[in-house]
């Protein structure tokens, strides 16, 4: 979305500008978007006497609860159920009794497997991110931890994955509950504890500050995406493309990737990929162990169709186009894909320099693809306080930056 626009999204003082990569392998969201899915949310202290083996089981009913949001927080789900009056109105956040929040809730659903399932299939079950600590149960087990571990899951924007094969119900539903605990700490909005203290690492600050009101519950909840993959016994981890620029006139790829053996046995496997625009296809061979992950890298020296002739450079917004590519990678084993990955990802050279300004002192100064770049930019890149941005409000803000000709974001979070 960001190269799209041709945007430096930048963090404070320093330049992030990434490689975007999504999983092609056959995905179910887990999502409150998708209208299969209800997520039920519940106090901890309201199922006192329940475990969460009890409350993972399928057909297990959880009586009173309330419809969750994910990717979300416990707090928004309350106010978008209509049970809190709209804290963004008056002082209503001011009236919340915080203490309700401020403790461990059950998060809860039920699924069942895509029709395009297959027998002899592995099945992950994934979270891209919970605050502040989570611990997952899933068809009656406990999955994450030990069996009596607490908190397995400590801290935000962290990614679970979950291999559920075993316990997965080819048939009927299966079922999830996640035990969400907020930072646990005993700051209140009236407390004159540090933030630092009181909710940190989070998203932002969700335990007050001069800018936005202390948050009840200071944004636990399950707060990223959840869904489910399909894939064979290997699948590819962490895929990144980068790209060197010698010249403008020619660009050096490699690509990287951890390869997973999910299996017992070893597994001779072929990665192939594919660039475009442009065709450029590429495969390399590698033997991974049972049960071991084994790194694969693949550049020039191996393959010289990844030295790209008069590439289409990447340019931020009004120094040219944001090109793009895309790279397909796909692993397959005896000749059966087992997964599939695509990335997108531009081309392009970025550097940041101390130049001395004309009278001597030393500036901070940007370069793309060797020319100085003027940094001019909003500070509206962040999500609200509740967590409710999601893709295309995000694609708003970032297409409001373009209009007005700025080329950075500042993300204070």
């Amino acid at each position: 979305m960001m190269n799209k626009l041709g945007l430096f999204i930048v963090s404070a003082v320093f330049a992030l500008i990434q490689t975007g990569c999504a999983e092609q392998s056959t995905k179910m969201s887990l999502n409150s978007s998708n209208p299969q899915i209800l997520w039920e949310v519940k106090p901890q202290a309201d199922l006192e006497n329940m475990t969460g083996e009890q409350i993972s089981t399928p057909g297990f009913e959880m009586s009173g609860f309330v419809k969750g949001v994910v990717p979300g927080t416990v707090f928004t789900a309350y106010v978008e159920a209509g049970i809190v009056p709209d804290p963004n109105y008056a002082d209503n956040i001011y009236k919340v009794d915080e203490t309700f929040y401020n403790r461990p809730f059950w998060y809860r659903t039920e699924f069942e497997l895509p029709v395009s399932y297959s027998e002899g299939k592995r099945v992950w079950l994934h979270f891209d991110n919970t605050n502040r600590f989570a611990d997952f149960y899933f068809n009656g087990e406990k999955i994450s931890g030990t069996k009596t571990s607490v908190k397995d899951v400590s801290g935000h924007m962290l990614r679970s994955k979950f291999d559920v094969t075993d316990l997965v119900k080819k048939s009927g539903k299966n079922a999830i509950a996640v035990l969400i605990t907020d930072p646990d700490q005993k700051k209140t909005r009236k407390a004159k504890d540090p933030y630092g203290v009181a909710c940190s690492p989070s998203y932002l600050a969700g335990a007050g500050w001069d800018w936005m009101p202390y948050i009840p519950g200071r944004l636990a909840g399950i707060t990223g995406n959840a869904y489910l993959a399909v894939t064979g016994d290997v699948i590819m981890e962490d895929p990144w493309v980068r790209s060197e620029l010698p010249t403008l006139q020619q660009a050096e790829i490699s690509i990287s990737t951890d390869i997973r053996n999910a299996s017992s046995s070893p597994k001779e496997v072929v990665v192939a990929g594919v660039i475009q625009p442009g065709n450029i296809s590429f495969s390399k061979d590698i033997r991974v162990e049972g049960g071991t992950t084994a790194k694969l890298f693949i550049d020039k020296e191996e393959i010289k169709q990844l030295v790209i002739d008069n590439p289409r450079l990447w340019w931020p917004n009004g120094y040219g186009e944001p090109n793009l590519y895309t790279c397909q990678l796909t692993c397959s084993v005896d000749g059966q894909v087992s997964d599939v990955k695509e990335m997108t990802f531009g081309i392009k050279k970025y550097e940041y320099k101390m130049v001395d300004n004309v009278v001597g002192y030393p500036v901070l100064t940007f370069f793309i693809n060797g020319q100085k770049i003027y940094l001019k930019g909003g500070n509206w890149g962040m999500s609200e306080y509740l967590l409710r941005c999601q893709g295309e409000e995000y694609e708003t803000k970032i297409r409001l930056h373009k209009e007005m000709n700025y080329n950075m974001i500042r993300l204070w979070t």
